[in-house]
């Protein structure tokens, strides 16, 4: 319940009534730490509904719309909620559901306009069947959020959700999939950070036998992600696609995007996530693993008359040099004879 509250929170989201019943007395302490209203539904027993019309009842008559979110529904991120907030205020519809890859989740929206109708439904099937009526003004937002579908109706889905918490600083499989749709990432893009995760991957699992202590996960999806900013303008698709991570919430994995194509390298630096990104994505390309001299012929040789440029390059060439050379180090083996080891790759 306090993560829900706090992902509320962190979208401007202040005025949060949360309808108790079962177990009240627990909850209710809570609650007031938290500083969060609270109503008692005395009839919780009589199922979900009961809890819906009690909370609709204790608002005040200036509220134009509400979140429904039940509180086995605990991972919906901020940025979720600001997304649907902008699109009530945009297009002020019946009802607003997010969808994650085309499937609908919570928390709906539901306008004011049709408190009075949930009020006075005395239907079977709970509100269902009172929306379908609603439909022609229903509208649906894709989100990249796989937790609107994440609920604990069993001990596997807790379970689920447990393992899906415990990983919230970065997207899941299905979530990196969703973001190369929402942001256009043609395919050969999105082939080149699959090889650069699997090179990545490759690094960091030799690094850390060798007593380093690299995320590994997280390494992988910043290195599928990382040319996620890839298009025309004026703005490094580095920047542009730690922007976009970042906007999403994932600030590690920004934090390592906005850096991949210019590191700084401190003296005597110690080997971290961003320099395994940095060093496999020098280690790519196209879809196909090359050498780092192989990697920078092209600029190298495009931009020979141009010193501004040529220092850029050279910068670059240097650092991922010095990157190889430390993990080489680390290593006692070649970058290539790291790379050719045998493993599946996790993504």
């Amino acid at each position: 319940m306090e993560i829900v509250i706090n992902n509320f929170h962190k979208a401007g989201i202040r005025n949060i009534t949360v309808v108790v019943g079962h177990q009240a007395e627990q909850l209710i302490p809570i609650l007031e730490g938290l500083h969060v209203r609270h109503v008692l539904n005395k009839d919780y027993d009589k199922g979900m509904f009961s809890s819906i019309s009690t909370g609709i009842r204790a608002l005040s008559p200036e509220v134009e719309g509400l979140f429904l979110l039940p509180t086995d529904i605990p991972l919906v991120k901020s940025h979720t909620i600001k997304t649907l907030c902008r699109e009530h205020q945009k297009l002020d519809p019946d009802l607003i559901y997010p969808t994650f890859q085309g499937e609908r989740g919570h928390p709906p929206v539901i306008s004011g306009r049709l408190f009075p109708a949930i009020l006075s439904w005395d239907k079977p099937g709970g509100l269902r069947p009172l929306f379908e009526q609603y439909e022609n003004n229903a509208h649906q937002v894709e989100v990249i959020d796989e937790g609107i579908l994440l609920d604990m109706d069993t001990l596997a889905d807790y379970y689920k959700i447990v393992e899906f918490y415990s990983l919230r600083d970065r997207p899941r499989q299905k979530e990196c999939e969703a973001i190369f749709t929402k942001f256009q990432v043609q395919e050969p893009v999105v082939k080149h950070g699959k090889m650069v995760a699997y090179v990545a991957q490759k690094l960091a699992e030799r690094l850390n036998q060798f007593g380093m202590n690299l995320d590994i996960g997280l390494i992988i999806i910043a290195a599928l992600l990382h040319d996620v900013g890839k298009r025309k303008g004026r703005l490094s698709h580095a920047r542009r696609g730690g922007r976009i991570l970042r906007s999403l919430g994932y600030g590690k994995v920004g934090k390592i995007i906005a850096a991949h194509t210019d590191i700084i390298l401190e003296d005597n630096f110690s080997l971290d996530e961003g320099m395994v990104v940095y060093l496999a994505d020098k280690l790519v390309n196209q879809d196909e693993i090359v050498s780092i001299e192989e990697r920078f012929q092209w600029p190298l040789t495009r931009f020979s008359d141009n010193s501004e440029v040529m220092a850029i390059v050279f910068q670059r060439f240097s650092n991922v040099k010095s990157i190889a050379n430390k993990v080489e180090w680390t290593v006692g083996a070649s970058l290539q004879d790291i790379i050719s080891s045998e493993k599946y790759i996790k993504y």
